[in-house]
């Protein structure tokens, strides 16, 4: 299980994010710094990773608010030590920090560590069951969103890998968009049953997509199974809903 953080700010804080007219295709991240708190600092760049999920804390209510990921390490900025959040959801129905700790999804010190502007350290495994059953009983829609949030390392990692093949490519936009049009086409097929009659053509737009039509058979061949391979891995980690709309071409597909 990855690290679950619990990061406090003002209710402003977060309900700006969500209130972007641009909002969910934003690119932008929200940035939160920690505390002086030497304690906190030192515990934030000792475990924090890169897409751990956190918990929004509103103050000064002291209500998880939203859910979302890490975007980046933390770092030293002008403001202080640092972390780029990517904030996924609001909770429709807030939850209160007593009540979290009354169903044993936070520890008792919670109350006392989100006093103020700062962080709650990483939940452990039983806290994390507890809030996920919390949020199951009080905001049951966002369930495929915890499941997202848990293996977003995961997925960023293969679709990084497929990013890289393409810019080691040096394909233009355009051509990157090609692409994922063709694997988002392939996809339409089943793994298991990818000897179809469309193949061919699609590995042929393919190439021609990657600037490979000169790369010598056993070259293309590697390229192809390590492009496919890292596809297939960040396509195992989308839920059921995410992979309709990764193979209904009609819609656009966001990085």
């Amino acid at each position: 299980m990855p690290n679950v953080w619990g990061l406090t700010e003002h209710t402003d804080f977060w309900n700006s994010y969500f209130a972007r007219i641009d909002f969910p295709k934003r690119r932008m991240p929200l940035l939160w710094t920690c505390t002086d708190d030497r304690k906190q600092k030192q515990l934030l760049s000792s475990q924090a990773q890169i897409y751990d999920p956190f918990v929004g804390i509103a103050q000064p209510l002291g209500m998880a608010t939203c859910l979302g990921v890490l975007n980046t390490l933390g770092y030293p900025s002008p403001l202080g030590y640092t972390v780029e959040l990517l904030p996924m959801e609001l909770i429709p129905n807030p939850i209160s920090i007593d009540k979290l700790v009354l169903a044993c999804a936070l520890p008792e010190e919670a109350t006392t560590c989100l006093a103020g502007h700062g962080f709650l350290q990483a939940l452990d495994s039983s806290h994390w069951t507890c809030f996920k059953k919390i949020i199951s009983e009080t905001n049951s829609l966002l369930l495929p969103s915890l499941v997202i949030m848990e293996n977003w390392y995961q997925r960023r990692r293969y679709l990084d890998h497929v990013l890289e093949i393409i810019a080691q490519r040096g394909c233009t936009e355009e051509e990157e968009q090609e692409v994922f049009v063709t694997l988002r086409s392939l996809t339409r097929a089943a793994p298991e049953n990818q000897v179809f009659l469309g193949q061919l053509s699609l590995q042929t737009h393919l190439r021609v997509a990657l600037k490979a039509q000169l790369l010598p058979a056993k070259e293309w061949e590697k390229l192809w199974k390590q492009l496919v391979d890292a596809w297939y891995g960040y396509v195992m980690t989308l839920t059921p809903q995410e992979v309709a709309q990764l193979t209904d071409l009609n819609q656009t597909f966001d990085l």
